[in-house]
């Protein structure tokens, strides 16, 4: 017995340690008062706010207590790059006679901590981008946000209510992956809220649905209107009073436009006119609003924005949805390339487009006319390398075709551009000359086509200096024939034009060319002597190949200290002469020259002469002297005479000159006498031993 009672006392005794033992896991394993006694908050996604210090809250909302000197604790997990607004508003808040002030400590999953410590009564946000408007998660993880009514500026507990939501932008693409209830309960993935501001007047939102999710709602909530005194403004940024975000709590403005009312339940309020459902999987949904005309205006002029939240529910299955929240209406901007001057008769005619806009382009199509407009056509336009293009049916010569070209895109806005043009023949041309060279003063013969055959086709020659046009008419085949003498050596370039009438098109041939050159040409010439004496003629004589008369010659004779040149013309048989009388002594050369001013002929030289010029005696200067003395015809006379003196002078001894002639050459002649007269007198017939 005693062993039994034992066995019962110590299995009393182990039950109780056990139960103590599992009592103090469990203390342990709930969640750990902080400092000031207020539990911690943990919040699975930033979605519904926090109602604090109040009596009243609706049913769904998360409340606590926060008395003078104490704190709450809320945990979120945020995702890494996404931008969310946190922030304190409710009764709390008070410009001009505060009570309470409440101050807001955040740490992110590495610990660090930020203050956010406005004033009593001003209400409290979180931010850390550069506007200070938002905050953007460095990481994913846990972040702590300690509320602390501050017992040393606070003197009482008024209500507050916290709200942290993801921020988005207009006219942007975002995807959200959804799953729809199970057991009639929301999970996880089944509900994700927005915020987003805009001073847009007109507002809509579109949701595209894939196939495996059926959405239940899509709710838009005005919340915020600093122009109807609705909200505050933080930093830049309207935010809802605190009791507008209390499950379904509303507000007309009296101009027609709701405010407040946002949850995120089920059976929670919803403005009809601002919501959207799906009836069957993937369908999209939209919303639109637009102000009314008054409030319009005035965002219009003062630039104001207005604060909105967006619900999105799910229904049944699990998928992505797709939402875009559009603010820009403008429509795709359309640019025609290289739009079509005419058309052309039994041919298809290309359209090519470019487009740009806020959104991707859904469908490019145009409309064409040929009737001004009683019946249309219509053909859509292809993507191709960046552009869009179509080929539009032959049509008639003679109509003018209008057309319209649409593009539309994903957001359903269409922008258009209109053009048109005429319908004519296609007119061919083609011309070229006979032959690619001709000689300088030759003629060249163009000859061409004209496919149909116009009345009138214009030749155009043009040279780099001068441009002529001549006009031609095609025979009843449309041939046409025309002789051309160029005027300037070169290249020419020869085309046909055609300009065109109401049922032919302005047409043009592919430029042809060709060469008016110089006729080649050879010279060689010869001298009547290689040695003369100095001003002695000596003549240059010679001939051209071809044989061209009055082609012109340049004849040159040069010195080592001067040079002369002269020109000659060529007689019937090309040949030419030139007599020239050098003035100095020593050694020259000649050279002969073509040159035509007008480049009919190109230019050629002979070889080098060479010529030795010998210096004159003093007999030759004075015949030289006295000729140039004397005019003809005496000027032979003279020189006939002049020789005959001075044989005579040889018989009659040269003093008879000596008053005729230069002293010192006198002189010497003088002295030359009486010396040979001594010695004939004295040894005359005696020879000289």
């Amino acid at each position: 017995m005693l062993r039994r009672g034992w066995a019962i006392k110590d299995a009393k005794t182990l039950y109780i340690s056990l139960t103590v033992i599992f009592i103090t896991v469990c203390v342990c394993l709930l969640p750990t008062p902080n400092a000031l006694g207020a539990d911690t908050i943990y919040v699975e996604k930033p979605l519904d706010p926090i109602y604090i210090n109040g009596i009243d809250a609706k049913p769904g909302i998360i409340t606590a207590d926060i008395d003078i000197g104490k704190k709450q604790d809320i945990v979120y997990t945020l995702e890494k790059g996404k931008r969310y607004h946190i922030f304190l508003v409710g009764d709390w808040v008070d410009f001009t006679d505060p009570r309470t002030d409440y101050d807001i400590f955040t740490y992110g999953p590495d610990g660090k901590e930020t203050w956010h410590t406005e004033s009593a009564g001003i209400p409290e946000h979180v931010a850390n981008d550069k506007p200070h408007q938002l905050f953007k998660a460095d990481a994913s993880g846990s972040y702590r946000f300690e509320i602390v009514n501050d017992k040393r500026d606070s003197n009482g507990s008024d209500p507050a209510v916290f709200m942290l939501i993801e921020h988005v932008e207009t006219d942007t693409w975002y995807t959200r992956y959804f799953e729809g209830r199970r057991n009639d309960k929301p999970v996880f993935h089944t509900t994700w809220c927005y915020e987003f501001t805009t001073d847009a007047p007109r507002v809509r939102v579109i949701v595209n649905v894939s196939d495996t999710l059926d959405m239940y709602e899509a709710r838009l909530y005005p919340m915020a209107n600093l122009n109807a005194d609705i909200g505050y403004d933080i930093w830049g940024i309207p935010v809802p009073f605190g009791w507008l975000l209390l499950g379904g709590t509303v507000y007309n403005s009296g101009t027609d436009m709701t405010y407040g009312g946002f949850n995120t339940t089920i059976e929670g309020y919803r403005d009809r006119e601002l919501m959207a459902s799906c009836e069957y999987k993937g369908e999209d949904m939209e919303i639109l609003l637009e102000m009314p005309g008054a409030l319009n205006q005035t965002i219009a002029d003062n630039m104001t924005s207005i604060s909105y939240y967006l619900a999105l529910i799910a229904e049944r299955g699990q998928g992505n949805a797709e939402f875009y929240i559009q603010t820009d209406f403008t429509p795709p901007n359309i640019t025609l390339v290289d739009s079509p001057e005419r058309g052309y008769a039994s041919e298809e005619t290309r359209i090519e487009a470019s487009t740009s806009g806020v959104s991707g382009i859904r469908r490019v199509w145009v409309n064409y006319t040929q009737n001004d407009g009683r019946t249309w056509g219509t053909k859509e336009l292809r993507p191709a390398g960046g552009i869009y293009t179509c080929e539009l049916p032959p049509f008639p010569a003679g109509v003018y075709l209008n057309y319209i070209v649409h593009a539309k895109d994903e957001l359903g806005s269409v922008g258009t551009v209109e053009a048109g043009f005429p319908v004519k023949n296609r007119v061919k041309l083609y011309c070229e000359p006979d032959r690619p060279r001709i000689r300088m003063g030759e003629s060249v013969e163009v000859r061409g086509t004209a496919t149909p055959r116009v009345e009138n086709v214009l030749l155009r020659f043009s040279n780099d200096d001068v441009e002529e046009t001549i006009k031609v008419e095609p025979d009843a085949l449309g041939a046409f024939r025309y002789t051309f003498k160029p005027s300037l050596m070169g290249e020419w370039s020869l085309q046909a034009l055609y300009s065109g009438n109401d049922l032919n098109s302005p047409a043009s041939s592919d430029p042809a060319t060709f060469v008016s050159e110089s006729t080649p040409t050879s010279i060689v010439g010869s001298l009547s002597s290689t040695q003369v004496k100095q001003n002695r003629p000596v003549i240059l004589s010679g001939t051209v190949t071809p044989g061209i008369p009055g082609l012109t010659v340049e004849i040159t004779f040069a010195s080592p200290s001067s040079y002369h040149r002269d020109v000659v013309v060529t007689d019937a048989s090309g040949s030419f002469a030139y007599s020239f009388k050098p003035r100095e002594a020593g050694a020259w050369s000649a050279l002969a020259q073509v040159i035509d001013k007008e480049l009919r002929y190109a230019r050629s030289q002979s070889g080098l002469i060479e010529l030795f010029v010998a210096p004159s005696s003093p007999l030759d200067r004075l015949v030289d002297a006295l000729t140039m003395m004397i005019t003809l015809p005496y000027r032979y006379i003279t020189i006939g005479l002049t020789g005959v003196g001075a044989t005579l002078a040889v018989f009659k001894g040269r003093s008879h000159l000596a008053h005729i002639l230069p002293q010192s050459i006198a002189n010497r002649i003088s002295n030359g006498n009486k010396k040979n007269r001594k010695v004939k007198k004295v040894h005359k017939y005696r020879k000289r031993k």
